[in-house]
């Protein structure tokens, strides 16, 4: 018996060591390539491997430190070949996969493709670059905004990868390294504290699993990134409390320091998000603090850890965004905030959602039926019975970016559950471990009073903390109930199938439609350029993105972009491709001179 629960230990360690080398892959990437744009110096095909080494190392240290390189042989070969396997492999995925979603082919593409072409965004603006080079694409207006002033850790790691590769499209493997990190480090924690295999593996296949990150783990869209990381940094503050994984906390501050620093580097909104939460914590800390009920040393740990992340989250990595954006427009959060502030969301609900509080739009989202509703489509939502499934729900499945009960078709049952199971037991945990009872209770309490006050939490994409009741609900099952209880067991494989309904959707629809779309579209365009000998004119004011793609599957062919003013005044010879995404012409004449 000593000796298994020896092994199930090594184990655990060895999972968790590897959650930190992909964790630390992705932090070397955005922090030594942003501590370069300082310097002048643009993306390099090197960092990824200068970060992959550093990883590497990084990882021997903890070993040695855990006592770990001489006990046996698989902790070193797990930690090392198991993260490299997901890098590479993730790779390799992506490398097959085109990006079909409205923001990854606009903002999020362009401004990954220009990192990639040398675009130094601490020194100069999109547009200014995109002038110098060979051939300019000339974006419009409404992406080059976000691309300026919004957050740039996603774009540095997704250029890093395409630097290398030539490809665009494999940037997009954080989202698998991401998803694969937060589940080794949150089953293995899980595992070591309640040394059940089944619900800690359950368990963890629902946090990496909601609808928002399958719908869009294929896509360069960010907000499954932010439900992620959002979600780490929530756990690290019960592995402080209950995992006695390590000695001194070293690894979890180590991860939440990263995870903070990148966290603030993927959307302002999860910035604001951890720094509220962290907040929550951190009262409560203090007041342990007065009441001697904390360790001091790690107390002042925590909050060094905490000041460091925000100090190079800003000032190092996020020097091109916040202080650049405050310098400029008045404002570190602009176009969100500020002056000239830029209006998102009147054109992306529902009428009727303008005159609403921001309790009664989330009522009316979590509990309508499935729909993409927003203002263009002139359609008002519709109330639906929790567990019950409509067919026109089924229509959307697979969109990225679902507005009304996006969070799946049976997500109003299982949060009324979640809710519910919440209130009882938390009552059971306040008289028996108040300690547990306040560790669950700050999260839960931050999220209910966002839920009044927060005006986007309606939509599912915006809001990754709907999904705390129902973790935490299903962690107090796991308490307070035996393994067989049909509540947990209910709970946890409802929201799997609630989860993964949309994830064999959206992927489904990506590789067999219109993945296989977009390779044929290409095909035809290189097929009619080489019959006609002609130059290509490519357009679209909107998905620039693609831009990118084509420069690498039509090398060495001679293409011009059209800016918006050149296609209005000349656009009778274009055909669509790409659903109409893209439009192109090859043509004889360019310029009145025949090429």
């Amino acid at each position: 018996m000593k000796n298994k629960q020896l092994n199930l230990n090594l184990l655990c360690k060895s999972l968790f060591l590897s959650g930190i080398f992909l964790l630390s892959f992705i932090f070397f990437n955005i922090l030594i390539s942003s501590t370069l744009f300082i310097f002048k110096v643009s993306i390099s095909k090197y960092t990824a491997i200068i970060s992959l080494i550093m990883s590497i190392v990084l990882n021997i240290i903890l070993l040695k430190k855990n006592k770990m390189l001489n006990t046996k042989k698989y902790p070193l070969y797990l930690t090392i070949l198991l993260p490299s396997f997901i890098i590479f492999g993730s790779i390799i995925v992506n490398n097959k996969i085109y990006d079909w979603s409205y923001d990854g082919n606009t903002y999020h593409k362009l401004a990954i493709g220009m990192l990639t072409d040398g675009w130094n965004p601490l020194y100069e603006k999109i547009e200014e670059f995109d002038i110098t080079r060979d051939n300019p694409i000339n974006p419009s207006y409404y992406n080059t905004v976000w691309d300026n002033h919004y957050a740039k850790g996603v774009y540095i790691f997704d250029a890093n990868i395409a630097k290398i590769t030539g490809n665009i499209e494999t940037g997009k493997s954080i989202n698998i390294i991401s998803i694969c990190l937060v589940f080794l480090l949150i089953f293995s924690a899980l595992l070591h504290y309640n040394k059940n295999i089944l619900f800690s593996l359950l368990f963890s296949l629902c946090v990496i699993s909601c609808p928002t990150i399958c719908v869009q783990f294929l896509t360069n869209y960010i907000d499954l990134l932010v439900y992620l990381y959002f979600f780490l940094t929530i756990s690290l503050f019960f592995m402080f409390e209950k995992s006695e994984l390590f000695e001194n906390n070293i690894e979890f501050l180590l991860i939440y320091l990263m995870t903070l620093i990148i966290s603030i580097n993927i959307k302002a909104s999860l910035f604001g998000y951890v720094g509220l939460f962290c907040l929550g914590y951190f009262i409560w800390y203090l007041y342990r603090l007065i009441k001697k009920d904390i360790d001091k040393k790690f107390f002042i740990k925590f909050i060094i850890t905490s000041a460091i992340s925000v100090i190079i989250g800003v000032f190092v990595v996020g020097l091109s965004v916040y202080p650049k954006n405050y310098l400029e427009k008045g404002n570190p959060f602009y176009p969100l905030f500020g002056e000239n502030k830029i209006d998102i969301m009147t054109h992306n609900q529902p009428v009727s959602f303008n005159e609403k509080s921001p309790i009664k739009k989330y009522i009316i989202s979590t509990y309508s039926k499935f729909d993409n509703i927003l203002a263009s489509t002139n359609r008002e939502t519709e109330y639906k019975i929790p567990f019950v499934v409509y067919s026109t729900e089924l229509d959307y499945l697979y969109n990225y970016d679902t507005r009304i009960s996006g969070n799946g078709i049976f997500f109003s049952g299982i949060l009324t559950l979640s809710i519910i199971t919440c209130l009882i037991l938390l009552i059971k945990c306040f008289k028996e471990d108040k300690k547990t009872f306040i560790l669950l209770s700050v999260p839960l309490l931050l999220t209910t009073l966002l839920i009044f006050f927060f005006s986007e939490a309606w939509w599912a994409r915006y809001f990754p903390q709907s999904y705390l009741f129902i973790f935490i609900a299903l962690l107090l099952l796991n308490k307070y109930t035996n393994k067989n209880n049909l509540l947990k067991i209910g709970l946890i494989f409802l929201l799997i199938f609630n989860n993964y309904l949309m994830f064999s959707s959206s992927v489904s629809y990506i590789i067999f439609n219109y993945n296989r779309e977009i390779k044929s579209d290409l095909k035809k365009l290189k097929k009619e350029i080489n019959k006609n000998n002609c130059n290509v004119q490519v357009y679209s004011s909107v998905f620039e993105g693609y831009y990118f793609d084509i420069e690498r599957y039509l090398k060495g062919y001679n293409i011009s972009f059209l800016s918006d003013e050149e296609y209005k005044s000349n656009n009778s010879g274009f055909k669509p491709i790409y659903k109409g995404r893209i439009l192109y012409r090859c043509c004889k004449e360019l310029n009145g001179e025949n090429k």
